[in-house]
């Protein structure tokens, strides 16, 4: 099959969810291992939030009193 290349002139969160799959995911489930618990109070600053796999994941481990900051600078991913 030929490689035939697409440009893409708008980027929609739709569209790098299926460009990127579950790269993301895969790999930010071994991070919080490497990382210090988190505790109230604690800020969070997650740049380049993209689809958000980050903010996800510290989430899912239920921290109470922290504050999540997440920034990307294509509006369509906040």
């Amino acid at each position: 099959m030929p490689f035939t290349l697409i440009k893409v002139t708008k980027l929609y969160a739709e569209h790098f969810a299926e460009l990127q799959g579950d790269a993301n995911e895969a790999a930010i489930k071994y991070c919080p291992s490497w990382i210090p618990a988190f505790k109230e109070g604690d800020a969070i600053y997650d740049n380049a939030c993209g689809l958000e796999a980050v903010t996800e994941t510290i989430m899912a481990t239920n921290p109470t009193g922290i504050r999540i900051y997440a920034t990307n600078i294509s509006p369509q991913f906040i």
